[in-house]
């Protein structure tokens, strides 16, 4: 019995060292947003991007902002009543804002947004970005690993000719307009490359197709 309280001190004490030596305080350096994750961020050649259909109407979107995070220090271990708890992920964005001369159903933006996240270790690696985009009331989530996971009504076009310009593997996206919260949804369908973000979209009140004139 008394080796046995002994034995059981002896544990209590080293967890108590165990627990109390960890380095709460200690810090790690997260990077800024990924060039890889930055490829997802079209390059506009100007601050206004305009669509327009074959009847001639334009809709003019122009650039509000366009940010991504920079790099920054974090604490990734917090300090509680059994010690240390260490379990902190990376975090870096990239939005575009851009808003329309006209509105669709209430609403007059594009945007995208690139989220990314990753362990903060000894070195930083990353585990996975989503995109996030909307224009007008079509909003659209993506996870990005090895590849884009394509959903049911959604596809890849190796190739597409919209206007007088051929894009090169196209994603196009649909609203699933059976589901209830997509039965009023003006915008059902886009099309969006990895280098000029969304080429196109059709109107489904009058199923009238956008596509990207610049």
């Amino acid at each position: 019995m008394y080796s046995l309280n002994k034995t059981l001190r002896f544990t209590i004490f080293l967890l108590i060292i165990f627990f109390n030596s960890c380095k709460c305080d200690k810090t790690f350096d997260c990077p800024a947003l990924s060039d890889d994750a930055q490829t997802w961020l079209p390059q506009f050649e100007s601050d206004t991007v305009t669509f327009r259909n074959d009847e001639g109407k334009e809709l003019k979107f122009i650039l509000n902002s366009k940010t991504i995070s920079p790099a920054y220090e974090a604490r990734a271990c917090k300090k509680g009543e059994l010690g240390c708890s260490c379990d902190y992920h990376c975090e870096s964005s990239g939005n575009l804002f851009m808003e329309c001369d006209s509105s669709i159903d209430k609403t007059n933006y594009y945007y995208i947004r690139i989220d990314e996240s990753g362990e903060s270790m000894k070195t930083y690696f990353r585990q996975g970005f989503r995109i996030t985009y909307g224009i007008f009331d079509f909003i659209k989530s993506i996870d990005l690993q090895n590849s884009i996971q394509l959903s049911s009504g959604d596809s890849l076009l190796s190739s597409l000719t919209l206007g007088n310009n051929i894009y090169t593997n196209v994603y196009v996206f649909s609203a699933d307009t059976v589901m209830p919260f997509s039965t009023n949804k003006r915008i059902w369908k886009s099309y969006y490359t990895q280098k000029y973000g969304v080429i196109g979209f059709i109107d489904r009140q009058n199923q009238t197709l956008y596509y990207r004139k610049n």
